[in-house]
């Protein structure tokens, strides 16, 4: 089983049951994720597939790694067809409205065989249960959750209109529902508390594991947060089946909810044992404790050009959003998030220039001795990480969030560990195809060795050959010669006869003889 989140589950695991159903036999796809983040989990699901990942922004920890690929989902530079499958995961709300439709075409444009979308759509209830969800991350947090406060500016897409264009295109398609919007809520309450206090995130990730397990398959209905498509393009969709209706167990809905009580009893033990004796859990000087930015103009970083925000006691997450207003060329920005050592996760960078485009060609160093996915290291206090631009910018505002790991850096380690689950799934598919590839060399060096073997011995062949026809021209030389010797022989004894029968018949006995013979 796969150790991620339910929501990241929920599209995932639907998304490579779908690409499976419509594999055939030994199959292997080129597939493009749009909207795909860092966090590459479409990879642990279809681990033999080729898959590459698009997004409008790329850490740059990712930049050199050639299967992230900085673009625009509305307008892809790539050609038609340029991959099998396409897919987008809770994307689509997040696109503004008016490019919603170019974004399906470039999905439709840029597959071959079909795409797959998630998303949530516009229903009351789905807009009800993000506000109340919502209060709960802006209860702990003072602020908004960025990605449930984009769909509430943009407003969430309607699957008729969706289904509509699809319709009028002529895109083949079919759509499924997934996802029970009451325990989407239930256990997005529960993520949002977890945050607040690493030493829950432990737990929580439990009830994920839980629901992953036992509840995932059944949570095929209409009341649903999240609907699936799938488009057909050269690949028919007819064996795309939808699960038909089927009830969660209701021990299993006894033993989620069961779960969950559990787990907000801990939050209010830990709660309370956060308000009693403070110092325990954070160190004194997080009194004075303080989230600092500094602005390079090109004059270097000092406190004038700088923003600050305190942390606050008993939250390990703050969110950072300030209208800075830089019209001067910005050459870098230094984020300290803290005045003393520790482990801090800085995610969610976002900056805008001043017609509100987010920029994404920039590098991030600092004085951090270790970096996985976000989560630094500092091991001297006044920790601090520089994010560099590619050439000088004007700023208009900044955003990001900070989380405080304190003493218990046990919350990194189920991410490194996944992390290592991950990469080791990737070597040994690595070593099965070096393997395979070893195969295939030894197959053809022995292939090749028999070759030359028989080559030499065509060559001694030929060799004997050319031996025996020289031999031969050589007896027929010598023949030719000894025949020439017996001809000259035979030659001269003629002769000897010639002149002896003339010497004859000169000769006065012959004469003599003739002279009797006529008489």
């Amino acid at each position: 089983m796969i150790n991620i989140s339910f929501d990241q589950y929920q599209r995932y695991k639907n998304v490579a049951n779908l690409i499976n159903r419509l594999r055939t036999k030994n199959e292997v796809f080129r597939i493009l994720e749009v909207g795909a983040n860092e966090h590459q989990n479409l990879e642990l699901f279809l681990p033999d597939d080729m898959i590459f990942y698009l997004d409008i922004q790329i850490p740059d920890q990712l930049l050199n790694n050639p299967r992230y690929i900085l673009g625009d989902a509305t307008e892809m530079s790539f050609s038609n067809d340029s991959f099998d499958i396409v897919v987008a995961l809770d994307v689509f709300e997040h696109i503004p409205p008016q490019k919603r439709g170019d974004f399906i075409n470039e999905l439709y444009r840029v597959s071959s065989q079909f795409f797959v979308l998630t998303a949530p759509f516009y229903s009351t209830e789905i807009i009800e249960a993000e506000k109340r969800v919502n209060k709960i991350y802006n209860l702990f947090f003072k602020t908004d959750f960025i990605w449930l406060e984009e769909h509430s500016t943009n407003g969430l897409p309607k699957h008729e209109e969706l289904e509509s264009q699809l319709k009028n295109n002529h895109y083949p398609y079919c759509v499924f529902n997934h996802g029970n919007i009451d325990i989407w809520e239930k256990l997005m309450g529960v993520h949002f508390i977890a945050a607040s206090n690493p030493e829950l995130l432990m737990y929580r990730q439990e009830i994920d594991d839980y629901y992953n397990r036992y509840l995932f398959d059944y949570d095929f209905t209409d009341s649903s947060y999240r609907k699936i498509f799938v488009v057909g393009k050269e690949r028919s969709i007819e064996a795309v089946q939808m699960k038909p209706h089927c009830d969660i167990p209701q021990d299993r809905i006894n033993k989620i909810n069961e779960l969950v009580i559990n787990f907000y009893r801990l939050a209010a033990l830990m709660s309370s044992k956060l308000n009693v004796p403070m110092e325990q859990l954070i160190n004194k000087e997080d009194e004075t404790d303080y989230i600092q930015v500094f602005i390079d103009e090109g004059h270097g970083y000092n406190e004038q050009n700088s923003h600050t925000i305190k942390h606050i006691h008993g939250h390990t997450v703050r969110h950072f959003s300030k209208e800075v207003n830089y019209h001067n060329s910005i050459a870098s920005i230094r984020i300290d998030p803290s005045n003393y050592m520790g482990i801090f996760k800085i995610y969610n960078i976002r900056l805008f220039d001043n017609i509100g485009e987010a920029f994404s060609r920039y590098t991030i160093s600092g004085n951090y001795s270790f970096n996985h996915k976000n989560n630094y290291l500092f091991e001297e206090d006044d920790p601090q990480i520089i994010i560099k631009f590619d050439s000088n910018v004007n700023l208009n505002r900044i955003e990001f969030d900070v989380l405080r790991f304190f003493d218990d850096y046990r919350v990194i380690i189920p991410e490194i560990k996944n992390e290592i689950l991950a990469l080791n799934d990737i070597c040994e598919n690595r070593l099965t195809e070096i393997n395979n590839l070893n195969s295939v060399v030894s197959e053809i060096t022995n292939k090749q060795n028999e070759t030359l073997e028989l080559l030499e011995l065509k060559e001694k062949e030929l060799k004997r050959m050319q031996l025996e026809y020289e031999t031969l021209q050589l007896q027929m030389r010598t023949i030719e010669s000894n025949n020439e010797n017996e001809m000259r022989i035979v030659r001269e004894q003629l002769e000897l006869k010639s002149n002896e029968l003339n010497r004859i018949y000169s000769s006065r006995v012959w004469k003599l003889i003739k002279g009797t013979i006529k008489t």
